[in-house]
């Protein structure tokens, strides 16, 4: 686990004027070790070779007696990897300065850090470390998670992971830039991705001293080069369901319905086709949800989400309800005629429930999994092909929704986006009725009707 020294600066300061004496007198080699004993987490594995005692012993006759006239702390540390053979540190204060040599043993500097991948496999761990809020790790577990598989594609395996980070140049990063290019059909959002693992890596690099130079700062991401190679994005229209396919979806799950009445899986799929609710809210769905106000409108809130936790620490992949949506956007949706008559057919078969969707997850709600094979065998049962290079699954019925919203300002309100992501991912459809309207009123009072041969 990553060292964190929390002494106080205003108490090392009163004990340094009570007694009048420097700091580095002050505070004995066995005193400053058992504060950092108290605080410090063994676990970590680079811990394992050296103990705080041996660390400071190391430096004992090196570290500073006063701050210099800028104020700042300084030390300057043997560093075999630097051409000059030493590393300066410095820190406003002397417990901080402390940290930076005990983080230079712990490999968080260049010591022990040497590979692109070694510093991207640093970061991704250091950032699940500590995370108190067991909801908040369970989203960055994820989130990780995704860009563990970014990374694998992209950088496993490849000459330029194994690179030392002080060796890497912006040609390098150029070439590993074309080189994804060229063996992957990238699109632009597949490049960004690309491009934030390595700006990420550099960046900590830099800020951490382990590299002098950031080649991030050379590289021309903007550049023609690697735009002229993106394969075109799939246009929303092409990736929301047409009015034909959800007629027939639609009208399958009441087929399913008839046949099998208690069958909340196919209910689940209805609710999600007409609110375009993520698949994990409609799972986390409870019937306290729903409020009425006094003049008897109901409605549904949004705050919480069924997500999907990656495995790690040999806990195997598994699903957990969180207090907040994707983007935690809490938001409450009026309850219009269709919906409450969908609601009130479910409360029939699950109203003595918890959850609107109980089901076989470890919360006790329907799992993500459930809706997601039900939408695939209802696809194959009525012909709806489940393309692989246009993404669409039950995740697009928010763009339909958006689109019969036709407002991207009040869709994003619904769905929990803002509007810049609501026209960018969903729709930009706007209400013909107002534009018409508005142009009526507002368009260039021209006409061509003087012509002699427009009748």
């Amino acid at each position: 686990m990553a060292v964190y020294l929390y002494f106080h600066i205003d108490i090392l300061k009163h004990l340094q004027h009570t007694h009048r004496r420097k700091i580095s007198h002050l505070f004995s080699t066995d005193l400053i070790t058992s504060l950092i004993s108290c605080i410090i987490s063994f676990d970590d594995t680079s811990y394992k070779l050296m103990n705080v005692q041996d660390i400071l012993a190391k430096y004992q006759k090196l570290l500073p007696t006063d701050a210099r006239n800028d104020g700042y702390w300084y030390i300057n540390i043997p560093d075999p990897s630097r051409k000059e053979g030493r590393r300066k540190l410095k820190s406003r204060t002397y417990s901080g300065l402390l940290q930076k040599i005990l983080e230079y043993e712990s490999g968080h500097y260049s010591q022990i850090i040497k590979t692109f991948e070694e510093m991207y496999y640093l970061i991704q761990e250091q950032r699940l470390e500590d995370v108190r809020d067991q909801e908040r790790l369970y989203a960055r577990t994820s989130t990780v998670s995704r860009q563990d598989s970014t990374y694998r594609r992209y950088f496993q395996g490849t000459a330029f992971a194994e690179m030392p980070l002080d060796r890497i140049t912006a040609r390098d990063i150029d070439y590993v830039l074309q080189l994804n290019l060229q063996r992957y059909s990238v699109r632009h959002t597949g490049f960004k991705e690309m491009t934030q693992i390595i700006k990420r890596v550099f960046d900590k690099a830099y800020r951490r001293d382990m590299i002098q130079v950031n080649p991030c700062d050379k590289v021309e991401w903007n550049s023609d080069v690697y735009s002229n190679k993106f394969i075109s994005s799939t246009g929303i229209k092409k990736r929301t369901y047409t009015d034909d396919e959800m007629n027939r979806l639609w009208d399958h799950e009441l087929d399913v319905i008839r046949r099998r009445p208690g069958f909340l899986t196919a209910y689940a799929m209805l609710l999600q086709m007409q609110t375009g609710l993520r698949r994990g809210e409609v799972c986390g769905l409870r019937w306290s949800d729903i409020t009425t106000d006094e003049s008897g409108f109901r409605y549904l809130t949004i705050y919480r989400e069924l997500v999907r936790v990656p495995k790690r620490n040999g806990i195997p992949e598994h699903q957990r309800l969180v207090e907040h949506t994707k983007t935690s956007r809490d938001r409450t949706i009026p309850i219009w005629p269709e919906l409450a008559e969908l609601l009130d057919a479910i409360y029939a078969i699950s109203g003595n429930n918890i959850y609107i969707f109980p089901g076989d997850s470890d919360d006790g709600c329907l799992g993500i999994y459930s809706v997601y094979a039900h939408y695939r065998r209802s696809c194959s049962a009525i012909g709806i092909p489940i393309q692989k290079d246009t993404i669409r699954g039950p995740h697009a019925w928010r763009r339909n929704f958006a689109k019969r919203m036709g407002d991207s300002e009040m869709a994003s309100h619904l769905l929990g986006n803002t509007r810049e992501v609501c026209e960018q991912n969903y729709s930009d459809a706007i209400d013909f009725d107002e534009a018409r309207q508005r142009l009526t009123k507002k368009a260039l009072k021209k006409s061509v009707s003087t012509l002699s041969f427009i009748r």
